[in-house]
């Protein structure tokens, strides 16, 4: 006879097993992939029919999110080949919630904001295998933005590509925060994080590759305690020939001069070209009390190893680091030295292999590379643009000479610039302009997207002025502000669904045309 209690018990927990593994998918609520129209109202619809412990699926495709998503918590958002394109002004998804999984994304805009009510911190957030495009220009518009803390949380195997705007990942606070194994590629910033208040502990930032920056590969600032950088890999960083302009060219600058107890060990940065002279300002900026710094390896730089804490105490110990070819050796305030140059010795190999999504190094080589299995989803390829130098203009004015393709505007002829140039980056298509400019395409609501870096080609040196406008339909819909040959390049993407026509618009900003040698670099526009 059967046990019809025990029989109800197993039947139940059978029905939880499945409430476990139940997802819900986008599309049955209405999301159409590539279709070009807004489906943030499908996937809210999902998101509030989901329960707790369920997946929420977006199949693969290109979903419009036409403003912010709010996120529940106890839930997976899983993307296959999924692409959430925004816009620059809002964060595609928003998080105030803990346990949360988000993984197999490609986030085109800006993409997550993540804080909760209280000033309490968010717990067990896994951020993981995702692309991260982030465009626009100015403070604030990050990949990950993380304000109130994270708690046993971690950010993992993400490729960030470009960073267009300002940082991969800002944050403030943390305990028990893992930082691994992320590419953070062509752009400003990768990893900027804050401890205003003494408050954070247990932060592991390792095997992470950087390359293609302006700014630096990490900036850590503020209080915090047992903090351990390691295993990071930072080259190719992109400077001008003016040091002014690279004042904020770092490799690793974990100054945080309220911390205790950092370890920064077994970092690489190879930096060896100089088109300034000097090469990067700063290798390894130092601070904190009881801070260790050890068998690093650096080619190339400025100054190889500051210690500019200057706050409070301070004390750091830098030993057997094999530092090569830099200007100025280590120094500064609370600093400590055992065996640090060219002569140093490590106990792991320089050529071991560079750290990124799904690749783990050992001491002496590679140890798990599962990077087949990991495939950064590009938004785009090159094929899927109209470059617009390549495309027919109604009209075209510039203040001297004419408008040039793919050339700098050089002087009164035509073809007579040279590649176009911005901060170091070399485009082999985009317009060039002087001063006071006008270009206007008919569109005929053929497209979906303009794309471009705008700036001051580097032939002005320091010198130069424009302000970059974008107007659709006969309304400004973006303005530069005024950029100079000081002013880093920004990238833009606009939206120009339905738009019968495009114009593009540089002014002198207000002092004269001399040296505004203006750019369009890789101007684009994606067909719907």
């Amino acid at each position: 006879m059967h046990d019809r209690r025990n029989f109800s018990g197993k039947f139940l927990e059978l029905l939880e097993i499945r409430r476990f593994l139940s997802s819900v998918n986008v599309l049955n609520y209405g999301a159409v992939p590539d279709d070009g129209k807004d489906d943030v109202a499908a996937i809210l619809a999902a998101i509030r029919d989901s329960k707790k412990n369920d997946t929420v699926v977006f199949p693969a495709g290109e979903f419009d999110i036409g403003t912010s998503v709010q996120l529940k918590g106890d839930r997976q958002y899983i993307g296959d080949g999924s692409v959430l394109s925004g816009g620059d002004e809002f964060h595609i998804f928003t998080l105030h919630d803990d346990n949360v999984r988000i993984e197999g994304f490609t986030f085109d805009g800006k993409a997550l904001f993540i804080d909760a009510p209280g000033n309490r911190m968010i717990q067990n957030l896994v951020v993981n295998e995702n692309t991260f495009h982030v465009h626009g220009d100015g403070t604030g518009k990050n990949g990950i933005t993380f304000t109130t803390g994270l708690r046993d949380s971690k950010i993992t195997n993400n490729t960030f590509d470009p960073i267009s705007a300002d940082n991969g990942i800002y944050g403030y606070y943390w305990d028990n925060l893992t930082i691994a194994n992320n590419s953070f590629l062509n752009g400003n910033e990768g990893i900027h994080v804050v401890d205003f208040g003494d408050v954070s502990k247990d932060l592991l930032i390792e095997q992470n590759y950087f390359s293609g920056l302006h700014r630096m590969g990490i900036e850590y600032q503020g209080g915090g305690s047992n903090t351990i950088v390691q295993d990071n890999y930072y080259e190719n960083p992109v400077m001008t020939k003016n040091f002014q302009d690279n004042m904020s060219t770092f490799a690793y600058s974990i100054i945080a001069d309220r911390s205790e107890g950092t370890i920064i060990r077994r970092n690489t940065a190879i930096a060896p070209d100089r088109p300034d002279g000097t090469g990067v300002r700063i290798v390894f900026e130092v601070g904190g009390d009881n801070t260790l710094v050890e068998q690093n390896y650096s080619v190339g730089s400025n100054h190889v190893l500051a210690a500019n804490d200057g706050v409070g105490t301070t004390s750091v110990l830098a030993r057997n680091n094999l530092f090569k070819n830099y200007l100025q050796g280590p120094g500064g305030r609370g600093l400590t030295l055992q065996n640090n140059g060219p002569n140093a010795q490590l106990d792991w190999n320089v050529n071991r292999g560079k750290p990124g999504p799904n690749v783990r190094l050992g001491l002496q080589g590679v140890i798990s590379d599962n990077s087949a299995n990991y495939q950064p989803k590009p938004v785009y390829q090159a094929s899927d643009f109209k470059y617009l130098d390549a495309m027919d203009w109604v009209s075209a004015v510039s203040s001297w000479g004419p408008v040039e393709r793919k050339l700098f505007n050089g002087g009164d002829d035509a073809n007579d610039g040279g590649k176009i140039t911005l901060n170091g980056r070399v485009y082999e298509t985009g317009l060039g302009v002087a001063g006071n400019s006008e270009i206007v395409y008919k569109l005929d609501g053929k497209y979906s997207k303009f794309f471009s870096d705008i700036g001051i080609d580097d032939y002005s040196g320091t010198l130069g002025s424009a302000d970059f406008q974008v107007w659709v339909d006969g309304k400004k819909v973006y303005d530069s502000g005024v950029m100079t040959g000081r002013t880093y390049k920004k990238g833009i993407t606009i939206d120009v669904r339905g738009a019968k026509e495009l114009k593009l618009v540089t002014t002198d900003a207000g002092d004269g045309i001399n040296a505004d040698h203006a750019d369009w670099g890789g101007a684009r526009l994606l067909p719907k």
